[in-house]
């Protein structure tokens, strides 16, 4: 559910659910503490595409370094 109960063409459903993930603090399972945790996530793009779905502490992992 995403707060509203008017039907949503994709863009709008696309635009409410990750507005959702960012700010609505999801619930989601984690598998190494094996608990649930609650919190925003963040998204990171990689084409039109490709997203991964992250909590905020393993964004590091995954942006690109800097060459030297």
């Amino acid at each position: 559910m995403f707060g509203t109960t008017n039907t949503l063409n994709g863009a709008q459903w696309v635009k409410a659910f990750t507005e959702a993930l960012q700010t609505g603090q999801p619930e989601w399972w984690d598998s190494q503490t094996k608990k649930f945790r609650k919190e925003n996530l963040v998204l990171v793009t990689n084409g039109p595409r490709m997203v991964l779905v992250l909590p905020r502490e393993m964004l590091g992992e995954f942006q690109p370094s800097e060459s030297k």
